[in-house]
């Protein structure tokens, strides 16, 4: 077993017909539904093997954003817009055995 990190949707920000409560980044699988990128299934959450890089990436991604589109880019996966509605989760992963 290891240590890793999901993202969980606040209590504050769930509204009717959200469906899922922790974020997975389905464009990797090229789903499109409304809340593509909610699953209420812990095992589709996207992981993360180390917070603080997760946060460094979304810090960046944020920079690059406002750099390019000015203060008031859409950044939705920079770091102040998924704090505000995420928050950090440690979770135990098993592997799977072939």
């Amino acid at each position: 077993m290891r240590d890793m990190w999901v993202l969980r949707l606040k209590d504050e920000h769930k509204e009717n017909g959200m469906v899922g409560e922790y974020y997975h980044d389905s464009s990797e699988r090229g789903e499109a539904a409304e809340w593509m990128w909610l699953t209420q299934d812990l095992s589709e959450a996207t992981l993360y093997d180390s917070k603080e890089t997760a946060i460094a990436e979304m810090k960046a991604y944020e920079k690059f954003m406002t750099d390019l589109y000015g203060p008031d880019a859409m950044c939705s996966y920079g770091y102040t817009n998924m704090m505000k509605h995420f928050d950090f989760v440690e979770v135990e992963v098993t592997e799977k055995k072939s």
